[in-house]
């Protein structure tokens, strides 16, 4: 049911502008330096380079233009996105109906496959730990049909929502969305000459039936009273981001501080309008959360990179104090006597140029020399031992240790042992699968809400995941590094040590999924359903070489007849070489093989495979 919103109560409108959730404000400077460390550039040593004692204002200066870091926090991110979509993500396009495969297509407004803005959606809930993700359409109130919908290009397209934009949300008795509050940025752009090129922030509210869209205005003279004029505002010819509403909304967000307050303050120069309105009938709120790590907090989650990044802006300003060292290691300072040195003469301007602009004076009637003084070459030893255990600690801390090799740690190669390397594949093999299983329910949920704004039901697919589940998308659930050819070789492997049936058809399976990741959901199911014939017996193999000679003793094999289709020629039977028979004590054929296996030669069921390991059979004759 639509919201019934009175305009004139300026001072509701305002305290619902300022209110924010329970995790904002304390998450908030988490999740700008957490995007500002993976952003990088010269604009992230503001503020970033602590400032030790005793140093001088343009030393400071120097030295923060000197800085540089490297970008830990970002290789880390990357890594984590790089292994989730190196593994293949199994679309069922064959199944999906015509919508879903449109906008798998075309996902977004600018033209992005679901596969490139999925990678948008990892990195984000990455770095601040919840991005929101809304599904929006294109539809419009003339659109009332299929043909409608065809004729005017009407489609349903995401966007992601950062979480310091999700100002405030709240849930129902079922804790289920009920309504967000978003803020959305607008550029006055639409006249390529008379626009003032202003950017300004807007407020969306988004409920189950409906979404209202608000703005914050001010007069000619603004909130301080100047005199800026919004036909040309001084922030438009900067170039930077502030609106004329800036002032207004920075000073009702500042906690404590009550908006109507600031509207009568400023004689009611401030008001909240609302701009436009619409409704829809998907029946909920069209936004979900997407978290690094599926949890049940409502309002926020941890991120990747919340202590990363620290650690990260430790391993810089270390950098730049070694930097420091450095430049005084090679410009030092002069100590000579201040009898030497007259002000005034050109003697003295020859001195301060021998000694690199800075000299250090000292009563010569001792008759100490001039000498250079400069850092003690240690101090610069710990500082590069301590640079190297921070970033060794923060690619072990998600199972990245490997990641830093010979080439590039410039340190040399991991000494770790096998065990512990083992530990970091599974903590990182741990991170990934989480990690996946979270974008997994992302696209479960996008599926969901495109399938409503097309006003169907969910898609019906018979491939099921790894859940049991039918699902159209299917993530990996491990990422373990064993290749397609692993499994074969572990395939023979099982077959050479004659492992339970059940064993072979469960890796069978897993070789399936490896190699049709994304096949129809009909063909699938043959394929398994033909394990159940799968692996055949010693008795099935003896009894098919009898029907290939002509010579059968017995009826057909079990497995095979099961499969057959009845009133159908019976199947074109492969030959296959008999595997040595063995026979107990007493048995017919009980002294050849003891003959054949004399001197503890191992015996193998699977003569092929034994003869390639080089293994003493009765076939060989060795």
């Amino acid at each position: 049911m639509p919201l019934s919103i009175d305009v004139t109560d300026q001072k509701t409108l305002q305290s619902f502008l300022a209110r924010r959730h329970p995790d904002y404000r304390k998450k908030l400077h988490e999740w700008i330096f957490c995007q500002k460390t993976y952003d990088g550039g010269r604009e992230w040593f503001n503020g970033n380079v602590f400032r030790y004692i005793k140093e001088g204002d343009q030393e400071y200066l120097d030295r923060c233009e000197r800085a540089y870091r490297f970008p830990h926090t970002k290789e880390v991110v990357d890594l984590v996105q790089k292994y989730i979509f190196k593994s293949d993500i199994a679309r069922n396009w064959d199944d999906a109906p015509d919508y879903i495969r449109a906008f798998w297509k075309d996902a977004t407004l600018s033209k992005l496959t679901i596969e490139q803005y999925m990678k948008l959606v990892a990195s984000a809930s990455s770095i601040e730990g919840r991005a929101w993700v809304c599904v929006d359409s294109t539809k419009t109130d003339s659109v009332l049909s299929k043909a409608d919908e065809k004729a005017v290009g009407a489609r349903c397209y995401t966007y992601l929502v950062p979480a310091k934009d999700v100002l405030d949300i709240g849930f129902d008795e079922h804790d289920d969305l009920n309504w967000i509050l978003v803020r959305e940025y607008k550029r006055d752009d639409a006249d390529p000459i008379k626009s003032s090129g202003v950017i300004r922030e807007r407020y969306r509210l988004w409920t189950t039936d409906s979404w209202y869209l608000f703005e914050i205005n001010e007069n000619d003279e603004g909130v301080n009273g100047s005199s800026e004029s919004p036909g040309a505002p001084q922030s438009a010819q900067n170039g930077f981001m502030n609106a004329p509403a800036a002032s207004a909304i920075a000073q009702l967000e500042l906690p404590g501080v009550s908006p109507y307050i600031q509207n009568v303050a400023n004689n009611g120069k401030v008001s909240v309008q609302l701009v436009s309105s619409g409704q829809f009938s998907i029946g909920r709120v069209p936004f979900f959360p997407v978290d690094n790590v599926i949890g049940d907090n409502k309002y926020s989650a941890p991120s990747l990179i919340g202590d990363i990044a620290h650690l990260d802006k430790a391993v810089a300003n270390y950098l730049s104090n070694l930097d420091a060292i450095i430049q005084d290691q090679t410009f030092s300072q002069l100590a000579m006597p201040a009898q030497g040195m007259m002000p005034g003469t050109d003697k003295y301007e020859a001195l301060i140029g021998l000694g690199t602009k800075r000299v250090f004076t000292y009563d010569g009637e001792s008759g100490a020399k001039p000498e250079y003084l400069s850092p003690d070459v240690k101090q610069a030893e710990i500082i590069v031992v301590v640079i190297n255990k921070i970033i060794n600690e923060i690619y072990h801390s998600v199972g990245m240790g490997e990641q830093r090799t010979e080439k590039d740690n410039a340190v040399g190669t991991d000494s770790s042992s096998g065990v512990a390397k083992a530990y970091d594949f599974e903590r990182l093999n741990s991170l990934l699968t989480t990690k996946s299983a979270s974008l997994q329910n992302a696209e479960d949920k996008l599926i969901e809400l495109v399938a409503l704004w097309n006003g169907e039901k969910l898609p019906q697919t018979d491939t099921p995941g790894d859940d049991g589940e039918p699902r159209l998308v299917q993530y990996a659930d491990t990422f373990d590094v064993r290749s397609l050819y692993d499994e074969f070789t572990v395939a023979e492997r099982l077959e050479l040590i004659d492992a339970p049936e059940l064993v072979r058809q469960t890796q069978m399976r897993t070789m399936i999924d490896k190699m049709f990741p994304s096949i129809k959901a009909s063909l699938k199911k043959a394929m398994l359903a033909q394990l159940v014939s799968w692996p055949i017996t010693g008795a099935d193999q003896i009894q098919i070489q009898a029907v290939n000679t002509g010579n059968p003793t017995a009826t057909f094999p079990a497995k095979l007849t099961s499969t057959m289709t009845p009133g159908a020629p019976p199947p074109i039977i492969p030959q296959v070489p008999l595997a040595p028979v063995i026979a107990g004590p007493g048995g017919n054929s009980g002294g050849k093989a003891k003959k054949a296996s004399k001197g503890g030669n191992p015996k193998s069921k699977n003569p092929g495979t034994a003869n390639r390991q080089g293994q003493v059979t009765s076939q060989t004759g060795k």
